[in-house]
């Protein structure tokens, strides 16, 4: 029985004992049918729960987002934009630097872990025509697309341990709040198309939020309120300053890093699309 029953329980027990309207076979009647209204009320209560409660606190890092409110209301004149392939304004560009931590990740990708990305971008390639037009609807950088080479291998099936599913690895309070349907009847988390529609919303509020690629990037790894608590806790905001500091979990110390290095990777082969249609 749920802790805050129990009280009102015992008292309604004491009460109905001491006024005595129940034989004693009544009386456990009684009992029993409380316990099985308690018992559906839970039932009932855990779909609600689970769909709408947890939406708004933050049991795991990735939950936290930008409210609609501040996602419509922000300005978007207050960023600088770049030409997408459409004549559409896109958020700047992932910034192409080569830090020693992106020339480490780099290095890794010389042996095996190249080939796997390679592989990955021959699953890739059938979708990068629609995915490219889903991030340039929500104005983001096709560059964002490295991020699923990272996170999956492209395989949208993908589920990790901790749950998150799909290419994005979407958890599911996120997933749902951006609009996929998570439960018994499906998942579209694993769906491609609307599954990168969430993930090009997801990086537009991250980014109205720190308005710098590799601070949205960690805090699409671990959380915007521990990127912002790392900011406040080192009175500086740049993600290679953080890093360094040993401010951010050891992942996402890794993670920006992994997704710059494995873009470099594939533009320095002249594999990465995109760089080829704007002629970089």
């Amino acid at each position: 029985m749920p802790i805050f029953f129990e009280p009102v329980f015992k008292m309604l027990l004491a009460r109905l004992r001491q006024q005595q309207f129940f034989s004693p076979i009544k009386f456990n009647r009684l009992t029993l049918k409380f316990h099985m209204v308690i018992v559906i009320l839970c039932l009932t209560g855990c779909s609600f729960i689970e769909q709408n409660w947890l939406i708004f606190h933050d049991p795991s890092p990735r939950e936290e987002t930008v409210s609609p409110f501040v996602r419509a209301s922000a300005s978007k004149s207050a960023f600088s934009y770049e030409m997408g392939e459409n004549n559409s304004f896109l958020l700047p560009r992932f910034d192409r630097v080569r830090p020693v931590e992106v020339l480490q990740e780099y290095e890794r990708l010389q042996g095996r872990h190249g080939r796997d990305l390679e592989n990955a971008l021959k699953r890739a390639i059938p979708y990068f025509d629609s995915f490219g037009r889903i991030l340039e609807k929500h104005l983001i950088p096709t560059d964002m697309l490295i991020i699923p080479f990272v996170e999956s291998h492209f395989r949208s099936q993908a589920v990790s341990q901790k749950g998150a599913a799909g290419l994005w690895q979407f958890t599911r309070a996120t997933g749902r709040h951006y609009g996929l349907r998570v439960n018994l009847f499906g998942d579209e988390r694993k769906d491609p198309d609307r599954s990168t529609d969430a993930a090009a919303q997801y990086l537009y509020d991250l980014y109205l939020q720190f308005g710098d690629w590799p601070l949205a990037l960690a805090a699409y790894n671990c959380g915007a309120a521990r990127v912002r608590r790392a900011c406040k806790g080192e009175l500086v905001c740049d993600y290679w300053k953080l890093i360094r500091k040993k401010a951010l979990p050891p992942q996402t110390r890794k993670y920006v890093p992994r997704l710059l290095a494995s873009l470099l990777y594939l533009e320095d082969r002249e594999l990465w699309p995109f760089t080829k249609a704007r002629g970089r």
